[in-house]
């Protein structure tokens, strides 16, 4: 019972923060929708996404093992070797995030033009390319804050500032009659400068480095494992935006931005998931080698919470669907089934529970990359196919496919390997010793 009442009662900080920020998030998202259609919302859909996914490339994993190594350190209160190795990812990172800035900033025009066949890329996308070290250092930075167990700055940074930047520029902008696409993507632009000066300042400044360097093995260990990591996370980001990019080549810009509203709606669903993950990530990490009894438990009980939450909220979504719909604009109240599709599999993400982050915590990167590359395989035929053929309820059954399938790899692994149960299970008790 203990283990219970610490984890609600340090989750009840980070879960009010990210529910404010869902909330500013979703009236960024209304405001867009509403004031620049669905190819507005398309437009900025495309290419935040493109902007997180190499962003997540100049990372190279860094990141979630700053997470981990960090969350240890802490643990044992070993201070200064935190900022070690935050000195050692954020070099390292930065120098790829440059490259692939000048890399993408040339393609730019050929990628808009040639390839998603708009026009109205071809700015947005440049913007993006120079927002790439920025947003790898903001990206390092909300993680390094996550292990050191500051979760609620952690998450203000990650889940207020960018939605509350886009939603001040648009009303700025639209004050003086402004009204080009381009406008949200400014506001992505301002909070992730925001962030990254910030948090960058407030690492250097309350974290002392050590006076000894980390040794060679240290550094060839911590790359070797974040590049492991990396190599997942790839293909989990590139699998979730698949859809989107096939739909914009394949279809059209409306229908992305289309496809974009109904998922975030059904996306409430996982909130449950996504905000325990935020505790439960440096927990796996700390509690798997010596305290597995805990880790049962906890792992138990976080199952039971989210999964009977998520349920409530699916259902409260299906039932409101046509208000909720209208408030993000009257063209997107059509073609339900989309939405409804949809929020079962994300409900089904979560009755299965934190398998991903087990995995990746856990030291078995290796097996969720070959599930996750198994799944992102069926997924690129599976997606063609379908929006070929189907377009939209095509791109939601595929999505939906998708979820469904890694997720059932991913929980049969955690439990071969590991003996642990990741997903909903009221029938199992542990006790508490």
């Amino acid at each position: 019972m203990q283990i219970v009442n610490k984890s609600l009662t340090n989750s009840i900080w980070v879960a009010f923060i990210y529910i404010l920020g869902m909330i500013i998030l979703y009236l960024a998202n209304a405001l867009i929708s509403n004031t620049y259609g669905s190819e507005g919302i398309g437009v900025y859909s495309i290419s935040s996404r493109i902007l997180s996914l190499l962003t997540m490339i100049a990372l190279a994993g860094t990141n979630i093992t700053i997470v981990r190594n960090v969350s240890k350190l802490n643990l044992k209160l070993s201070f200064k070797s935190i900022r070690d190795f935050y000195d050692l990812a954020i070099k390292r990172v930065f120098f790829l995030s440059l490259i692939l800035s000048a890399i993408f900033y040339l393609f730019s025009t050929f990628l808009a033009n040639d390839v998603f066949e708009n026009k109205n890329y071809e700015l947005s996308f440049k913007i993006i390319a120079l927002l790439i070290p920025l947003s790898a250092i903001s990206d390092i930075n909300k993680d390094f804050l996550r292990g050191v167990r500051l979760f609620s700055l952690s998450e203000f940074l990650r889940n207020i500032i960018i939605p509350l930047t886009i939603i001040m520029t648009i009303l700025v902008s639209s004050k003086f009659s402004y009204y080009l696409l381009l406008i949200p993507v400014l506001g992505l632009a301002l909070g992730t400068v925001i962030i990254s000066i910030f948090s960058y300042f407030f690492i250097l400044t309350n974290y002392e480095k050590s006076q000894k360097d980390l040794d060679t093995k240290t550094k060839k260990n911590f790359f070797k494992t974040s590049f492991k990591i990396f190599q997942g996370q790839f293909i989990i980001i590139f699998s979730s935006q698949l859809t989107l990019y096939f739909l914009e080549i394949f279809s059209t810009t409306n229908n992305v931005g289309f496809f974009h509203i109904h998922h975030k709606v059904a996306s409430l669903c996982m909130l449950p998931l996504i905000i325990s993950n935020v505790m439960m990530a440096p927990k796996i990490s700390q509690l798997f080698e010596n305290q597995k009894n805990k880790l049962h438990k906890a792992l138990h009980t976080n199952a039971n919470i989210i999964f009977t939450l998520s349920l409530i909220i699916g259902l409260l979504i299906i039932s409101m669907s046509s208000t909720i719909l209208n408030f993000f604009g009257g063209e997107f109240n059509q073609n339900k089934i989309i939405l409804y599709i949809i929020i079962l599999s994300q409900i089904f993400n979560v009755f299965c529970g934190p398998s991903t982050i087990f995995l990746q915590m856990t030291g078995n990167e290796a097996i969720l990359r070959r599930n996750l590359l198994i799944v992102l395989i069926f997924s690129i035929f599976s997606n063609y196919l379908l929006i070929i053929n189907f377009d939209l309820l095509g791109a939601s059954i595929a999505l939906a496919t998708n979820v469904i399938f890694l997720n059932i790899l991913n929980v049969i692994y955690v439990n071969r390997i590991t003996g642990f149960q990741t997903f909903f299970n009221p029938m199992k008790e542990y006790n508490d010793k």
